[in-house]
C-alpha cells in the first residue's frame, strides 16, 4: 500500500514538473523559430522570394515540433523527480522510499512510513506552482507582431516576386504544350525524318526561348513567334499529313490564346466594377488584373495607366482614366476579334471555291485528254501543281487522258551521501554530491538539495546495523524475527 502511495505520488510530481520543462522549452524554441521566420519576412521585402511564406510556415512549424521533442527529452525521471521533492527540505524521505519498492522489512517499512506521512500533507500544485515567464510570453508575443506585421507590407520586390512566379507558371504549361507537340509529330511514321527534323529544331528553339523569359511580354512575345513558326512551317511543306497536323496544332494554339485574352479581359473588367467602389483589396486586385491583360495583350497605354492608378494610391481621377483606357481597349478588341473572325470565314469560302473551280478544271482536261488520245493526234502537256488538291500530270508526246498525280515521300562500490540538513544547490537531477561536498549547480535553473560529506557504503551499512540491532534488543519482538532482522543487516557487509 505504502509503495504505492509512494510511486503515485512521484507520478504526479513528475508530470507537473514535466509539463513546466516542456512549456519553458517550447517557448525558448519557438523564440527562435520566430526570429528566423521574421528575418526571412524582411529580406523578402527587399529580395525577390516568392517562397517566403512558405519557407516562413515550414521553419515555425519545425520550431514547434522541436520545442515540444525537446521538452520531452528534458523531462525529468522519477527519481530525479522525487530527489526534487526532497529538495523541498524533506531530507531524501521519498526518494529513500521510493528506492525500497517491494521489501518489507522493518527498517524498509519504517523509511515508507516516513514518506507516507510526509506525502500525505503535500499538495503537488502548491509543491510545484504553475509559472508563466512573463518576459518570455512579451518576446512572443512581440515576434508574433513583427511577423504577422512584415508579412502584410508589400514592396516592389515582392510584386516582382509575385509577377514572376505567375510568369513561370504559365512558361511551365506552354513547355508542356510545346513537348506534347513534338510527341504527337514523331509518332508519325508516315512523316518523313527530314521533315521532322526541321519541326523538332524550331520546337527545341521555342523551348530555349521559353526557359529564358522572365516577363510576361516576353512569354506573349515567344507564343506569337510560336504560332507563326508553326503556320509558315505547315505552309513550306511538302508532306500533307505533316500539314494538316501542324495547321491542326496552331490552330488549337490560336483558340487558346484567344479564349486566355477573352478571360483575362473579362477578369479585368469584373475586377474594375468591383474597385469602383471597393476598398483597398478590390483596388489591389484590380491593379493586378488589368496589368495581367495589359501585359499579355502588349498594351502600354493600359499598363501606363493602371500603374499611375497603383502610385496614386487608387485615386478615383485615375481609376477613371485607366477604366476609360481598358474600356476602349476591350471594344478594339472586340471589334479586331470580330473583323478576324469574319476575315477567316471569307478565306474558308475562297478556298473552298477555289477547290471546287479546280476540280472542274480537273475534270474538262481528263475528257479532253481522252478525246485527243482516241484521235492519236493530240499534244502532250505536261502540268506539275501542288497543294492541297494538286498532282502531277505527266504525258511525254502523247496525251493518255490521265490526270492522276503522284506525291513525294516524311546499466556495487558506491559512496553515499549522508544528509547533513543544510541545503545545497542541485538541479542537475543526479542526487550526488561533488568532491567539495556540495550538490552540482545546474546548467539552467537552480533547486535546493541537501547537502552532507561523501562516505563509503560500507561505512553506512555498518552505522545502520549498529543502530538495527540496538532497536531490535531493545524491542519486544520474538526471537525468530530479532534473529531474521540480524540476519538481514549482515548480509548488507
Amino acid at each position: 500500500m505504502a509503495d504505492q502511495i509512494i510511486w503515485k505520488f512521484v507520478h504526479k510530481v513528475r508530470r507537473r514538473i514535466g509539463g513546466q520543462v516542456v512549456r519553458r522549452t517550447l517557448c525558448d524554441v519557438a523564440c527562435i523559430g520566430l526570429v528566423s521566420a521574421c528575418g526571412i519576412s524582411f529580406l523578402s521585402l527587399f529580395i525577390p522570394f516568392y517562397y517566403a511564406f512558405y519557407v516562413e510556415s515550414i521553419v515555425l512549424g519545425s520550431a514547434v515540433l522541436v520545442g515540444i521533442g525537446l521538452g520531452i527529452h528534458r523531462v525529468p525521471t522519477l527519481e530525479q523527480a522525487a530527489l526534487r521533492t526532497d529538495n523541498k527540505g524533506y531530507q531524501e524521505k521519498i526518494t529513500t522510499a521510493f528506492g525500497l519498492p517491494g521489501k518489507e522489512d522493518p527498517f524498509s517499512m519504517l523509511q515508507k512510513q516516513d514518506a507516507v506521512a510526509v506525502i500525505v500533507n503535500l499538495s503537488v500544485p502548491k509543491l510545484f506552482p504553475f509559472k508563466i515567464s512573463v518576459q518570455r510570453m512579451l518576446v512572443l508575443l512581440l515576434l508574433a507582431v513583427l511577423l504577422a506585421g512584415s508579412n502584410l507590407l508589400d514592396s516592389p520586390s515582392r510584386q516582382y516576386a509575385r509577377e514572376h512566379h505567375a510568369v513561370q507558371v504559365e512558361v511551365k504549361k506552354e513547355m508542356e504544350k510545346v513537348e506534347k507537340v513534338e510527341r504527337q509529330l514523331t509518332n508519325k511514321e508516315s512523316v518523313s525524318e527530314t521533315e521532322i527534323a526541321k519541326v523538332q529544331n524550331q520546337l527545341e528553339q521555342t523551348k530555349k526561348e521559353l526557359a529564358k523569359v522572365e516577363s510576361a511580354k516576353e512569354l506573349r512575345q515567344v507564343k506569337e513567334r510560336y504560332l507563326k513558326k508553326m503556320q509558315q512551317t505547315a505552309e513550306q511543306t511538302t508532306d500533307t499529313k505533316l500539314r494538316k497536323a501542324l495547321q491542326k496544332q496552331a490552330k488549337q494554339i490560336e483558340q487558346e490564346q484567344e479564349e486566355q485574352k477573352k478571360k483575362l479581359a473579362q477578369d479585368a473588367k469584373q475586377a474594375m466594377e468591383q474597385a469602383k467602389d471597393g476598398k483597398g483589396k478590390e483596388q489591389k486586385l484590380a491593379y493586378d488584373k488589368v496589368k495581367d491583360y495589359a501585359q499579355t495583350n502588349g498594351l502600354e497605354e493600359l499598363e501606363k495607366q493602371i500603374e499611375e492608378y497603383k502610385q496614386s494610391d487608387y485615386s478615383e481621377a485615375d481609376y477613371v482614366k485607366a477604366n476609360a483606357t481598358l474600356t476602349q481597349s476591350l471594344q478594339n478588341a472586340d471589334r479586331a476579334s470580330k473583323l478576324t473572325q469574319k476575315n477567316s470565314q471569307s478565306l474558308d469560302n475562297r478556298e473552298s471555291n477555289s477547290s471546287t473551280k479546280r476540280q472542274k478544271n480537273s475534270n474538262s482536261e481528263s475528257r479532253t485528254g481522252n478525246g485527243n488520245s482516241a484521235n492519236g493526234n493530240s499534244q502532250g502537256r505536261s502540268n506539275n501543281g501542288t497543294g492541297s488538291n494538286g498532282g502531277n500530270q505527266s504525258g511525254s508526246g502523247w496525251n493518255r487522258g490521265s490526270d492522276m498525280g503522284q506525291e513525294g515521300s516524311r546499466k556495487t562500490t558506491d559512496t553515499v551521501t549522508i544528509p547533513e540538513g543544510t541545503l545545497g544547490e542541485d538541479d542537475n537531477l543526479t542526487g550526488k554530491a561533488n568532491d567539495s561536498g556540495k550538490m552540482q549547480k545546474s546548467r539552467a535553473d537552480q533547486s535546493n538539495a541537501v547537502a552532507g560529506n561523501k562516505v563509503d557504503y560500507g561505512k553506512v551499512s555498518a552505522e545502520y546495523k549498529q543502530k538495527a540491532y540496538k532497536q531490535v534488543d531493545g524491542a519486544s519482538y520474538p526471537a525468530k524475527l530479532k534473529k531474521q532482522i540480524r540476519n538481514y543487516f549482515d548480509g548488507l557487509n
